[in-house]
């Protein structure tokens, strides 16, 4: 999957050289000399960037130089390299001439470091002598010894992370490897696929107790709302409404007319007389069977209720405000159950023929991109309450967090994005308080991958080990910046109903003292590859707790969706004391690509000057 919205391994890399570059003492540079100042101080121009710095020798303006940075304090001083400069700008310098520049930089002529000072030297990066030694060792370990290794090193370097092997392989995984949501549908499918016979009793239990953890990170991924929102479920809830006791007369009968038009329903449904034939259906011994398979128990014996001595509108109600439909092909059917029941009550006897696509045809009739169905202001009501019945997202918890953050939050715990930080936190936590908390919660899906690695069989650590090099790579790169801008990433898996995909926010704004950012100035950007959109960007900038809206996606503009949901965002952003401004959609190919080269160097200040 394209990483649109994921500050990858690369784009931190663009957006460091671009906005943030910070030079480090020992590290080797190419700048061109753009103007003299006095006291021997410089303009020099590196890459995209103006930098200011002291040089130590006397140099010829508009000529490109190697720099080493001497010192770093204040304004740092700069020292020429001491190597042939045709030797260092040479993209294709022979031997001899590379072995002057390792030589310069005081590192060992081997053809592992050759090949390093050619990656840098291509690549435009700034490197150091550490960056060629230790990166030489650790490209060749993990067999990636070509342009996007050395950008991940410099990537490193410049994030002060570490240098080893297994930073690099997690930020490779960020950068190259498959989503998060697949990898962890890989592992499960291997662990579930997985012959005990053939296993040892540890790699047995290994495998059960990581199959029992991930089983539970997956559970925790689905979101329950998207669950209810496949097209079976919305003709329910438009069947519901058209019989809804505490709906306005406009909604239910826009409701009715729109299911008509769908032409699952007959022009009499709804009526006195049909509803009274629905009662008599029900009470057919023949379609006894498909009530309990709708609704299991809601009639049985122990409850005490009796459907002869309900009237028809009370049962139909008692009956649609109890239906679930269940998810997939099990709710088709129960759909199609349904509706053979609507049928008898039409007095027709032929069992419904309901096709997945003839679902879909029959909801998209009615919820096409211009709405050139919905020609009533009643239907329009009953859309516009469809739709904020599929974004109900309630506040779940005392502290103002809605129902949907909360499980993110816990998702992110469970996944063990906190891995580190909270076994910090525990071992300032009485004993007395740890042992209160359950297993699960001590035990996040990463560190029962390092705990049972070793143990599980060779067939699946490698499934196992890509996943967690993946989480740590996330958990690297989601580190908050400092300085006047604060920056957090995170990235999530989530089940949407049936399909599965990685949800990306960044965060961009001003850190208040408490480390917060700044509520009525900043920015918010979410990424979401979904089934029927494609990929989604939405870019939420506020100014003085003024909203603007961007989404970006290659779909053509759903205008009706837009138009009935756009009042119910501005009622609920005024509830948390926000104003939308507007809400814009952009779609065209260039402007797509033109908003991810600025999403992904978003960072820092552009076009300042900033002193080396």
């Amino acid at each position: 999957m394209d990483q649109l919205g994921f500050q990858t391994a690369s784009s931190v890399a663009r957006t460091q050289g671009k906005n943030a570059l910070t030079l480090q003492k020992g590290q080797v540079f190419e700048g061109k000399i753009i103007k003299f100042f006095p006291n021997n101080t410089a303009a020099l121009r590196l890459g995209s960037m103006n930098v200011t710095a002291r040089l130590e020798a006397p140099l010829s303006a508009g000529e490109e130089y190697f720099f080493q940075v001497q010192q770093n304090d204040g304004i740092p001083r700069l020292q020429v390299l001491q190597a042939d400069q045709a030797a260092l700008k040479s993209g294709s310098a022979d031997q001899a001439e590379t072995a002057k520049v390792l030589q310069a930089l005081g590192v060992m002529n081997n053809k592992n470091n050759q090949a390093m000072l050619g990656m840098f030297q291509s690549e435009q990066l700034p490197f150091s002598k550490d960056m060629v030694q230790k990166g030489a060792t650790i490209l060749q370990q993990a067999n990636a010894m070509n342009g996007a290794g050395a950008r991940l090193l410099a990537t490193m370097n410049q994030a002060g992370l570490p240098m080893t092997l297994q930073t690099f392989q997690s930020l490779f995984q960020v950068e190259h490897g498959a989503s998060l949501s697949t990898q962890l549908q890989n592992l499960e499918a291997q662990l579930q696929s997985g012959n005990a016979k053939t296993m040892s009793q540890a790699e047995t239990s290994a495998v059960a107790n990581l199959n029992r953890k991930l089983s539970q990170t997956m559970a925790m991924t689905n979101i329950e709302s998207f669950s209810k929102t496949d097209t079976g479920n919305k003709l329910v809830q438009l069947m519901q409404m058209s019989q809804s006791a505490h709906a306005p007369q406009a909604v239910k009968e826009g409701a009715m007319t729109l299911l008509q038009k769908t032409g699952l329903v007959s022009e009499n449904f709804g009526s006195a007389p049909w509803l009274s034939s629905f009662k008599e259906a029900l009470m057919q011994p023949e379609n006894r069977a498909i009530l309990q398979n709708l609704l299991p128990q809601t009639f049985s014996a122990q409850n005490g209720v009796s459907v002869a001595d309900m009237e028809p509108l009370e049962l139909f109600r008692t009956v649609m405000n109890r239906l679930t439909l269940a998810e997939g092909e099990a709710g088709r059917q129960q759909l199609q159950q349904l509706l053979t029941l609507f049928q008898n009550a039409d007095g027709q006897s032929k069992q419904v023929d309901l096709s997945s696509s003839a679902l879909r045809q029959a909801m998209q009739m009615i919820q096409s991109n211009e709405g050139a169905n919905v020609t009533t202001a009643q239907e329009r009501q009953a859309l516009t309450v469809l739709y904020q019945g599929t974004f109900t997202n309630e506040s779940a918890n005392a502290g103002g967090m809605s129902t949907i953050a909360t499980q993110l939050s816990k998702l992110m715990q469970q996944i063990g994005m906190q891995h580190e930080a909270s076994i910090a936190q525990q071992s300032t936590t009485s004993n007395q308080q740890t042992s209160l908390l359950s297993e699960s919660a001590q035990e996040p899906l990463k560190q029962t991958l390092m705990q049972y690695m070793n143990q599980l069989p060779t067939s699946v650590q490698d499934t196992a080990e890509t996943l967690l090099h993946r989480i740590t790579g996330q958990q690297l790169l989601a580190q908050e910046q400092q300085g006047p801008l604060q920056q957090t990433a995170i990235q999530v898996p989530l089940a949407l109903g049936n399909y599965h995909t990685d949800l990306t926010v960044q965060w961009e704004g001003r850190s208040q003292e408490d480390g917060s950012l700044h509520p009525d100035h900043c920015r918010i950007i979410f990424y979401l590859e979904m089934e029927n959109l494609g990929e989604t960007v939405a870019d939420v900038q506020i100014q003085n707790r003024l909203v603007t809206v961007n989404i970006f996606n290659e779909k053509e503009k759903p205008d009706m969706m837009m138009e009935l949901l756009q009042p119910f965002l501005k009622e609920k952003l005024a509830e948390q004391n926000y104003s939308l401004s507007s809400i814009n959609w952009k779609n065209t190919e260039d402007e797509t690509k033109h908003h991810k080269s600025v999403y992904e160097s978003y960072s820092g200040f552009e076009g300042v000057d900033v002193r080396i």
